[in-house]
């Protein structure tokens, strides 16, 4: 591996550790958390550094070296981020397991196809209208169900 490569691990592994903490204290006193958690997430998605994850995550591809410490550092990051939604939303990982599983997952998967979507702007849809379709189906998803399995309104 590349000396740079060394340096940019690093450097996203301080990055992954300082964002990693900050959303749970930025979010706690917003009157919507939801929402609050969704546009923070999306912010780490925007600008240089996420450009910069991806070329990584692309020179990875073809430097086994490089491609060891991404996978171990996206492993941490990963772990530390389902902590995270677990403690935002912990009476609704309670209720449902399967929002656990998959919503964190569901949330990064969407935000990140949408980022390498405007890497190359081209008069694509606004990305805020994922992120308010992301939102609505979180809503759906941990709204009370009635007898009918159905959500609530």
């Amino acid at each position: 591996m590349t000396h740079g490569g060394n340096d940019a691990i690093g450097h996203f592994a301080h990055y992954g550790a300082m964002t990693s903490q900050f959303p749970a204290h930025a979010v706690r006193a917003v009157a919507d958390l939801l929402d609050a958690a969704l546009d923070l997430l999306w912010s780490m998605f925007q600008g240089p550094g996420f450009v910069a994850w991806m070329e990584l995550w692309i020179a990875a591809r073809t430097e086994p070296e490089l491609a060891a410490a991404v996978i171990a550092m996206d492993e941490r990051f990963t772990v530390e981020s389902r902590a995270m939604f677990l403690e935002l939303f912990p009476a609704q990982v309670e209720a449902d397991a399967m929002l656990y599983d998959i919503g964190r997952d569901f949330a990064f998967a969407l935000m990140e196809g949408v980022a390498l979507q405007r890497l190359v702007p081209r008069g694509q849809r606004p990305a805020s209208d994922y992120l308010d379709a992301l939102k609505q189906m979180f809503r759906l998803l941990l709204a009370p169900a009635d007898d009918t399995g159905g959500a609530t309104s």
